[in-house]
């Protein structure tokens, strides 16, 4: 089975390749645009590798044709490696957008498969304008990181 095209140590889908192709599995790609609900949670993998944790919360700002609600959603994302430990500098009320894929936890218990909830695996972390703000463009949470580290600036 065929990787998708990402960076080994950054997680960073390059925009320019295609991430689907009929070689390949089923598309898996899913973005979320909300606000960091509270501080992140990281911890280490016994191989080493940190391992980033945050519930992103989105509202809509219109409502639902068909329902007339406005549509609401609190989904985990999960950041690997680099990544993960960009997000130590999150706090709470951030306003993020995540690029990456679903995944859902499941097991096998009583000869039964169980899900868990599904959750969203960063391939990147976008911060976005507060309100109010001017709306730009800017890196990505590992952009910045890997330019501190290649100028010898602090975290």
């Amino acid at each position: 089975m065929s990787e998708l095209p990402v960076k080994p140590d950054t997680l960073t889908v390059k925009p320019d390749t295609p991430v689907h192709s009929e070689a390949l599995e089923p598309l898996n790609q899913a973005s979320l645009e909300g606000v960091l609900c509270k501080a992140v949670k990281i911890r280490v993998t016994p191989a080493g590798r940190p391992v980033a944790r945050f519930e992103l919360e989105h509202i809509a700002r219109t409502q639902h044709a068909a329902t007339g609600e406005r549509m609401a959603l609190r989904m985990t994302v999960v950041a690997i490696g680099s990544l993960a430990e960009a997000c130590r500098r999150l706090t709470a009320g951030t306003r993020l957008l995540v690029h990456g894929q679903l995944n859902q936890k499941r097991w096998i218990r009583e000869g039964q498969v169980r899900w868990g909830r599904a959750e969203l695996v960063a391939l990147e972390i976008l911060p976005q304008p507060q309100d109010g703000e001017e709306s730009e463009s800017g890196p990505s949470l590992i952009e910045e990181l890997l330019n501190q580290s290649a100028s010898g600036q602090p975290n």
